[in-house]
């Protein structure tokens, strides 16, 4: 992974299968993850996220859970957060 991962638009025309719209295609939140075997590339990205347990001195965050639907945030790499960002900018 070598940049933030992008949230897909919902849209009525995205998902077919055999020529065949999905009947119902709001419930998948799909996502573009950006790859690339250069590791330089990868380790730059990374350096940059925020870790996902503070360390030991630090102090947790205040809010750490959050309503679904609320949060960007998509998983957890080599201990850093992954947050998502929309594909467009609305």
């Amino acid at each position: 992974m070598c940049e933030f991962p992008r949230e897909l638009p919902h849209r009525s025309d995205l998902l077919s299968q055999r020529g065949r719209l999905h009947l119902d295609p709001d419930m998948f939140y799909l996502h573009v993850w950006p790859l690339s075997g250069n590791p330089c590339r990868r380790n730059a990205f990374l350096s940059g996220l925020q870790r996902s347990l503070p360390l030991q001195e630090e102090s947790p965050p205040e809010q750490s859970m959050m309503l679904a639907g609320n949060s960007s945030l998509i998983g957890v790499f080599e201990g850093k957060l992954i947050p998502s960002i929309p594909l467009l900018d609305a």
